[in-house]
């Protein structure tokens, strides 16, 4: 079961959690009463682009690296370099 503490502030929350035998895990509005917090996983991780410029702390900015690395990518296709991890090609003559 999934409750939503968003609105429930410091009263709901530690009365729930001291009313049932099952460990009580909750995400956005959850407090210090709760056996544990979840997190969408793209946003732990800065998934999308939304992350790109944000200050918000993750665990790492896969938004910005991933477009780095697109970027990176791109620029080899554009110059006719190798392209990093393909198999070895010969130039076109």
């Amino acid at each position: 079961m999934l409750i939503d503490f968003t609105s429930s502030g410091p009263i709901a929350g530690p009365m729930v959690t001291h009313a049932v035998a099952i460990p009580v895990v909750g995400g956005l509005g959850g407090g210090p009463w709760l056996d544990g917090r979840m997190r969408m996983a793209h946003a732990a991780i800065g998934y999308g682009a939304s992350f790109l410029d944000s200050k918000t702390e993750t665990y790492a900015n896969v938004a910005r690296v991933t477009l780095e690395a697109l970027s990176s990518y791109a620029d080899d296709v554009r110059a006719a370099r190798q392209i990093k991890g393909g198999i070895a090609v010969k130039p076109a003559t």
